[in-house]
């Protein structure tokens, strides 16, 4: 095994066999000194014919949280998906992050969305990434599927419950994903749920079910106005809201048909009732039906 040290402490949060019955795994580092070393989120490998465990490789540092997941495409090519939560206050606060290792190269690591948790993710034999998270609403949470489409992070809510949904499993099998979780609208109480995904179906639909293009919020952070600016292939109803990271709702934009075009709009950093809104993190959601995309926003003062 790739440790040592007498104060380095490791822990295995996912694992995944390949063809070659290669384990290929992801983990969590830490050194609880002295002096103090913060969490990192790790990958490593066990070589099956040669018996050897692999050194680790850093996939992201100055982190904690759980939920860190991880599955192998068609070339036996890792891809992770985790929860970033910086100890120290940066650009992506809590996150759903995702990456993958090309062969030679790890990718940049991508933020998918803020403020989630218990991360899964499956590679689909196309190749096609499939990471679900659990996200708060203002009561309870909800079960979110994301794919990227025109690069961006698309996701579909496929399940909510006025007390939690918890505990997703997530797999690609025989050409469908599958996934396993708990519900519960009243505490204490909790159902299992089964859902499943037919991939030939999702990828033929990919276009229809694409609801915005070209997604950017400019400035970012802003002090008195930010401008939201997308574009739809197709006429369409579309929700534009504002969420804090406890999943309070902050303020609707815009919630209306829009027919296909390009369009920009402005968000002045208040609440519904035009109160102006503390200096932080936001997140922006624009929603069709129950497919979604979420990007953060700074307000300073």
């Amino acid at each position: 095994m790739p440790v040592s040290g007498r104060h380095h402490k490791w822990g295995l949060l996912s694992a995944v066999i390949d063809d070659n019955n290669d384990i290929h795994c992801v983990g969590s580092y830490s050194d609880p000194g002295p002096p103090v070393i913060p969490q990192s989120k790790v990958y490593f490998k066990y070589e099956y014919l040669s018996n050897y465990w692999s050194d680790n490789t850093p996939i992201s540092v100055n982190v904690s949280g759980g939920g860190s997941d991880i599955d192998i495409d068609q070339q036996n090519n890792p891809h992770i998906a985790w929860r970033q939560k910086t100890i120290d206050t940066g650009p992506y606060e809590d996150s759903t992050m995702y990456t993958f290792f090309n062969g030679t190269t790890w990718s940049e690591p991508e933020l998918v969305v803020n403020d989630p948790y218990k991360q899964k993710i499956a590679i689909d034999p196309y190749n096609r990434v499939h990471i679900i998270d659990r996200e708060k609403l203002e009561t309870g949470t909800k079960l979110v599927h994301y794919q990227k489409i025109n690069d961006l992070w698309q996701g579909y809510i496929i399940d909510e419950a006025e007390n939690l949904t918890s505990f997703p499993d997530l797999t690609s099998a025989n050409g469908q994903l599958y996934l396993l979780y708990n519900k519960s609208d009243i505490p204490e109480i909790t159902d299992i749920y089964i859902s499943k995904y037919d991939i030939e179906t999702g990828i033929e639909q990919e276009s229809i079910f694409s609801i915005l293009n070209d997604f950017h919020i400019y400035p970012n952070p802003f002090k008195t106005q930010t401008t939201i600016r997308f574009n739809t292939g197709k006429q369409q109803q579309i929700k534009i809201s504002i969420y804090d990271l406890n999943g309070k709702h902050i303020n609707t934009i815009e919630n209306k048909e829009f027919p296909p075009g390009t369009y920009k709009l402005k968000w002045n950093g208040t609440e519904k009732n035009r109160k102006e809104v503390n200096a932080g993190l936001y997140l922006i959601r624009l929603q069709t039906g129950r497919r979604v995309i979420t990007k953060p926003v700074e307000y300073v003062k």
